[in-house]
């Protein structure tokens, strides 16, 4: 998450935040997983062996001028083509929330940056609805 602050602190380019927000399974990373697409095309972090990474880099370029919040759900039980986890050490379904970095958002994670940095602890909590959907 460091690395994520830092780049929302040092960049200038529009950024999509994506967190698993819930796990039903196994998964190779658990709720919490965040990672940061950015309009350049860079990405910091990971949230899966590498199967969900790219179809979520492709979903995020229609949120980077907007401010709407999606959450995309990956399941990775599936066999077949229509599976995402085959061979990548999962056996679980994902729902990851897409969350453009506004200029609230920004200052919120600044926030949590500069109290990281001077070790204070940090508790993240975000209100969803039932179905994964930020309120």
């Amino acid at each position: 998450m460091h690395d994520i602050l830092h780049a929302v602190n040092t960049s200038t380019v529009k950024s999509v935040l994506a967190t698993i927000v819930h796990v039903e399974g196994s998964s190779y990373l658990k709720e919490g997983a965040s990672m940061l697409f950015q309009e350049n095309g860079e990405n910091i972090g990971m949230l899966s062996a590498g199967c969900v990474e790219a179809d979520l880099a492709e979903r995020v370029k229609e949120l980077f001028d907007t401010e709407h919040v999606l959450t995309v759900t990956y399941n990775l039980k599936e066999e077949g083509d229509a599976g995402w986890g085959q061979g990548a050490g999962c056996n679980g379904i994902l729902y990851i929330l897409l969350e453009p970095v506004t200029a609230r958002m920004k200052q919120n994670l600044l926030r949590v940056k500069r109290h990281l940095d001077n070790r204070n602890p940090v508790l993240h909590i975000k209100k969803l609805e039932k179905n994964f959907i930020q309120t």
